[in-house]
């Protein structure tokens, strides 16, 4: 609500989702000069994304205010095994990505691989003659147990290490359903038991504190922060709202955000920022106003 790309010129964007795991968008732009870029995406899990605009509402694609899910507990990777004669056949999640810019020849490509139910591999990287040595590679590893998240990270460009963690206070997240029994010995298909089931008495609200820390040992230079989130969540009985507050210790720079979603509607938002060494404030509102279709 807050930060939002303004749009420049006219951009005219088509994408389809040719087959369940395959899909294509192709970008057209005209700002003065007409530039565009043709993008590809495979994903060995099929994707159930609908492929038709006039079944997907607008305000699932338009970044706004949100309300949080309830926190679901990983498989356990034993539930992940698929066994045929004795041998483990079972394969693990892969999504590739590429974008092509033209004329500029830049390339961007992504790679996501899932280890096990609780942690994934992402690596991405950008081609360009315009870059220091022609371009850069970010890797990051994520591992989430529920109420629990950490991810490291490790940037080409002047050899940045980075650590972040995520931890949320309340009670722990519901463990997962027994598996069903395998109704035949020659089934393939792994049986993968959903944890998106919720216990009777849920939280209204969670509160989540993180950190983040970053390294570099070319420029020897780093960064730290800490923040603070408290928001309501689905079963809360008035209206959802959202309060955060960031801190960063070496450039004291201090950040506190309000969001209330007042109705279906309607969306407000405020951020206050104040810097303990220049003694520079701001103060920035934003609102989201909808209108239904006749």
């Amino acid at each position: 609500l807050l930060d939002f790309p303004t749009p420049l010129g006219l951009r005219f964007s088509l994408s389809s989702l040719s087959t369940p795991t395959f899909a294509t968008s192709y970008m057209l732009r005209s700002l003065g000069l007409v530039d565009g870029s043709l993008s590809y995406l495979y994903s060995s899990l099929p994707l159930s994304a609908p492929s038709a605009s006039s079944s997907l509402p607008l305000s699932h694609i338009v970044p706004g205010y949100r309300v949080l899910s309830s926190l679901h507990q990983p498989d356990e990777p034993w539930l992940w095994e698929t066994w045929y004669r004795g041998r483990r056949i079972d394969k693990r999640d892969t999504l590739l990505y590429g974008r092509l810019f033209l004329p500029r020849s830049t390339l961007e490509a992504f790679y996501l691989r899932r280890l096990s139910p609780r942690s994934q591999l992402k690596v991405s990287c950008v081609s360009d003659s315009r870059l220091p040595n022609g371009g850069t590679v970010l890797a990051l590893l994520q591992h989430d147990t529920g109420r629990f998240s950490t991810e490291g990270l490790y940037s080409t460009d002047s050899a940045l290490l980075g650590l972040r963690g995520l931890y949320n206070f309340g009670p722990p997240p519901p463990p997962p359903p027994p598996p069903s029994p395998h109704t035949a010995a020659h089934d393939l298909h792994p049986t993968i038991t959903s944890s998106s089931s919720s216990s009777s008495a849920q939280a209204a609200a969670r509160l989540s504190l993180g950190a983040e820390a970053y390294f570099s040992p070319l420029n020897k230079s780093g960064g730290l922060s800490t923040g603070l989130r408290f928001s309501t969540l689905a079963p809360h009985p008035g209206f959802p709202y959202t309060m955060t507050l960031t801190l960063n210790p070496l450039m004291g720079s201090l950040e506190s955000t309000y969001s209330v979603r007042a109705s279906e509607l309607l969306a407000l938002s405020s951020r206050f920022d104040f810097n303990v060494y220049s003694y520079e404030s701001g103060l920035v509102l934003g609102m989201e106003l909808w209108r239904l279709s006749d």
